[in-house]
C-alpha cells in the first residue's frame, strides 16, 4: 500500500482512521466475497461435498450486498463471479495434496516493526513443494520479479515460516478472472534479498516526513478514503499525476 498510495497508508497505519464502511466499494465487496468462498471451499475434503453447485452457493451465502449501484448491478457482478467460480473449479491451477493454511490473518515481529497479512491458501503440491498463493479478482494482470518493487509476495514468504516452520518453495499470483497463474521460486538467495528489501522499506517509511496522494480515476470507485481525501476528487490533481507518471519512451510518437 505504501507504494500504491502514501496518503492512504498514512491514513490506515499512521492516523490509523477506520473507514466508515469497509465495504462500500463494489469492487472490494466483489472481491472480498470471493476470496470467502474459496476459503471454505479449501478446507472441504470430503468429494461428494466439493462440487460446482455448493461452490456457487458458497458464493451466494457468503456475499456482501454492500457498494452496488442498483440491484441490477448486483446481479452483474454476481453472475460474472459464478463464472470465475466455474472456470477455477473446472481447471484449477492450484491443485494440493494437503491445505494448509485458508485466508489466514499472520503476523510476525521484526524487532522495530510488524509484519502481518492475510495468507489466501497455502499447501502441499503433488511433488511435496509448499507453495503460498495470492487469490487476485482484478482484471488486470501484473507483477514485478523485483523484491523492492513488490513487496507482497516477500511478505508472505515470512509469514509463511512464522506460521508453519518452513519457507515456500513457490510463491503465487492467482489472477482469477483470467484462470492465470504467475509463480515464483523461492531460494536461500530469495530470502536474503526479502528481509534486505524489507529492512529498506521500514527505514524509507520511517524517515517520511510527507505522504502525497497518487490520485487516480478509480478512487472514488476503489479506495474507501475517498470521502477525506481532497486530491481524491481533483481532476487536476488527476490528470497532472497522470502525466507526472507517464513513459514516454515506451511510444513510438
Amino acid at each position: 500500500m505504501f507504494k500504491t498510495c502514501k496518503r492512504k497508508f498514512k491514513y490506515r497505519y499512521i492516523d490509523k482512521i477506520k473507514p466508515s464502511t469497509q465495504s462500500s466499494s463494489k469492487y472490494l465487496s466483489f472481491g472480498q466475497s470471493i476470496h470467502k468462498t474459496l476459503s471454505k471451499f479449501n478446507k472441504i475434503t470430503d468429494k461428494n461435498i466439493k462440487t460446482l453447485n455448493n461452490l456457487h452457493n458458497l458464493l451466494r451465502s457468503n456475499w456482501i450486498r454492500e457498494g452496488y449501484r442498483d440491484k441490477d448491478e448486483e446481479r452483474d457482478f454476481g453472475l460474472k463471479a459464478l463464472k470465475i467460480l466455474t472456470n477455477y473449479f473446472n481447471n484449477p491451477l492450484d491443485k494440493h495434496k494437503k491445505v494448509l493454511i485458508t485466508e489466514k490473518m499472520i503476523y510476525k515481529d521484526m524487532g522495530e516493526f510488524i509484519l502481518c497479512g492475510i495468507i489466501d491458501k497455502g499447501f502441499l503440491r503433488s511433488d511435496n513443494k509448499l507453495e503460498i498463493t495470492d487469490y487476485k479478482t482484478g482484471g488486470i494482470v501484473t507483477h514485478s520479479n523485483d523484491f523492492q518493487i513488490d513487496l507482497q509476495l516477500p511478505i508472505y514468504v515470512l509469514l509463511a515460516e512464522e506460521y508453519l516452520s518452513k519457507y515456500p518453495s513457490i510463491v503465487s499470483y492467482y489472477y482469477l478472472l483470467h484462470n492465470k497463474k504467475i509463480d515464483r521460486e523461492i531460494n536461500n538467495e530469495n530470502i536474503n534479498a526479502i528481509i534486505e528489501a524489507l529492512w529498506k522499506r521500514f527505514n524509507e517509511i520511517k524517515n517520511k516526513n510527507t505522504f502525497p496522494c497518487n490520485p487516480n480515476e478509480y478512487c472514488l470507485s476503489s479506495c474507501e478514503y475517498s470521502s477525506i481525501c481532497e486530491e481524491a476528487t481533483n481532476e487536476n490533481a488527476i490528470i497532472a499525476n497522470e502525466l507526472e507518471n507517464l513513459d514516454t519512451s515506451k511510444y513510438l510518437f
